[in-house]
């Protein structure tokens, strides 16, 4: 598994690549915007609190960070001045150990793909399940379940992927950093299987372009990442 602790600045910097901001970004942001107002919010992985402080920018009422990094919720805990928020170090495996009132909108944007096996999976689904209420919303970037071709140069991006063996390794780099993120796969069937078993109700969204251009075709015709959502 990825150690963030020794990439959480350059991690941090990533995340101001422009896919970051004008796919990534904006995607959960059209999303988000007409429902988080006034809600409780649990954002698992928060990483260094990119998606903490805009969801308080969007008008949430509290927002709650956790992370399994010690360094990556040193980084929030910096980036991030809004009253009402609280970041955590916690594996999304042991959530059953703290005590957290449910939220109305949990995101977990890069994390069920960090499950190496179903059991882990399903254990992170039922953690988060447990802390949603009732009609709330969980949304996912996630690795794209779907995917099955590994072999489009995404370079033009500032990142590469590939495939082997079930184990997913990006590379991200620019002039000022370059590091490796593994991840694991799930088949979709599994993936989805999974998920019917606590939600009733899960739903692909495409992912949003803010100005669309040429320069993000190779990326939408095979999308390394899948944006959904569960209730």
């Amino acid at each position: 598994m990825t150690d963030y602790n020794n990439i959480s600045d350059e991690y941090d910097q990533s995340k101001q690549d422009r896919w970051r901001i004008e796919i990534e970004k904006y995607s959960i942001t059209e999303y988000l915007k007409d429902k988080i107002k006034g809600k409780r919010v649990l954002d698992i992985p928060c990483g260094s609190g990119v998606y903490s402080n805009l969801f308080y920018e969007l008008g949430a009422k509290e927002v709650v960070g956790i992370d399994i990094s010690e360094e990556m919720v040193k980084l929030a805990k910096q980036k991030t001045n809004y009253p009402n928020s609280s970041f955590i170090q916690c594996d999304a495996q042991k959530l059953n150990d703290l005590s957290l009132d449910k939220f109305d909108i949990i995101t977990c944007i890069f994390l069920f793909n960090y499950a190496k096996t179903e059991e882990e999976l399903e254990n992170m689904i039922k953690n988060i399940k447990n802390l949603l209420n009732e009609n709330g919303i969980l949304l996912i970037l996630n690795d794209n379940i779907l995917q099955s071709d590994y072999t489009t140069d995404y370079s033009r991006y500032n990142f590469t992927k590939s495939c082997e063996n079930k184990i997913i390794k990006y590379n991200f780099f620019n002039d000022v950093f370059n590091f490796d993120i593994i991840n694991y796969k799930t088949e979709a069937n599994i993936f989805f299987q999974k998920f019917q078993k606590y939600f009733k109700e899960i739903t692909i969204h495409k992912l949003k372009v803010k100005d669309k251009d040429e320069y993000y075709n190779v990326f939408l015709n095979n999308q390394p990442f899948i944006f959904l959502t569960c209730k």
